[in-house]
């Protein structure tokens, strides 16, 4: 993903008050340290630290102080893990209202569209689908995938219709 971690439009309070995490591709409990709250600046180095210290708890003696950058070439991964499916981490984030949950995805949906995984290329392949769909997108403005930047407008009309055709038993309706 892109190192935009915010959006433009955001109050920095959306962060201290932990509305939504810091955007990373690595982030751990939204980037909150127990004690300190919210808003670690580096995302990657929170989890990094987080990690060192879950190995340190069990005994894994580490070398060197955590710190993130790009791993070198060659590296080997620590670990894997397959995602939950889409469909669930949509579920989730609409439940729990889980900001940083939907942002992750308009970044990752610009990801496999187009190759960049930013906010603007996610916003881009949305804005395209729906178009290409047939949704009413006049008067409709999107300016984040969590709906806090209040550049955002979208219609009335949009929403029913997203809504009908996802019907009553659909994600969006469940959330």
């Amino acid at each position: 993903y892109d190192d935009v971690c915010t959006i433009e439009a955001w109050p920095a309070r959306y962060l201290s008050q932990g509305q939504v995490a810091p955007l990373s591709a690595l982030v751990v409990y939204d980037a909150w340290s127990a004690g300190s709250g919210p808003g670690a600046t580096d995302p990657a180095l929170h989890a990094a630290t987080v990690l060192t210290a879950l190995l340190e708890d069990r005994g894994v003696t580490i070398a060197g102080a955590p710190k993130s950058g790009v791993a070198p070439a060659g590296a080997a991964p620590l670990t894997e893990f397959d995602s939950a499916p889409i469909a669930e981490i949509a579920d989730e984030g609409l439940r729990f209202s889980d900001n940083t949950t939907m942002e992750m995805l308009v970044k990752e949906i610009g990801l496999q569209e187009s190759g960049t995984g930013s906010t603007a290329a996610g916003l881009d392949a949305i804005e395209g689908w729906l178009d290409s769909s047939g949704f009413p997108t006049g008067g409709v403005v999107l300016d984040d995938g969590s709906g806090l930047s209040e550049k955002n407008r979208v219609t009335c009309a949009l929403v029913a219709e997203v809504l009908r055709r996802g019907g009553a038993d659909g994600v969006l309706a469940a959330g």
